[in-house]
């Protein structure tokens, strides 16, 4: 089994504890909070932010970048859509309403970057992938609490006890 390294995104075989080229531990081998590793967009707009401000990515590069994430965000609020209509508990899907405005949110964020970026505004640039920042962590949190939510009501449907049959 290879196991991928959510820092630097190098392949590990799997047994090993730490990735091979950057060192970081693997999420199998970690506890707690630390367990979890940041999410693949927030990743990319962490790295899109390190390379604004060192100066190492040229506009036309950032743009490109920018777009191919709001077509992987695009599909992804897609498949939350169609998963909505599967959902028959009200609270479960008040709770995944809330996830897909946090993604709406992230992407009109992202749209903002995407907008600075072509007016070449780089200070709001930097602002704007900040606050993608913000919107990626509240989506994060969303989808969290929606899943927990999804494992409660699991939970309590499968521990209520069966109905006595009709006399």
């Amino acid at each position: 089994m290879i196991l991928k390294c959510f820092k630097c995104g190098y392949e590990n075989q799997s047994g090993t504890r730490t990735c091979g080229r950057c060192s970081t531990k693997l999420p199998q081998f970690m506890k707690g909070a630390e367990a979890r590793p940041p999410t693949a967009i927030l990743t990319s707009l962490r790295k899109l932010k390190d390379e604004v401000l060192r100066q190492r990515i040229t506009r036309e590069a950032l743009a490109q970048t920018l777009e191919q994430m709001l077509l992987h965000m695009e599909a992804t609020k897609e498949k939350f859509k169609e998963t909505s209509r599967k959902i028959t508990d009200e609270h479960l899907a008040a709770q995944h309403i809330k996830t897909i405005t946090a993604m709406d949110m992230l992407i009109g964020a992202t749209e903002e970057v995407a907008q600075y970026v072509e007016d070449g505004d780089i200070r709001h640039v930097l602002k704007g992938l900040e606050q993608a920042e913000i919107a990626d962590v509240d989506f994060q949190d969303a989808l969290r609490m929606e899943h927990k939510n999804a494992l409660t009501f699991k939970r309590t449907t499968i521990v209520l006890p069966p109905k006595p049959p009709k006399d």
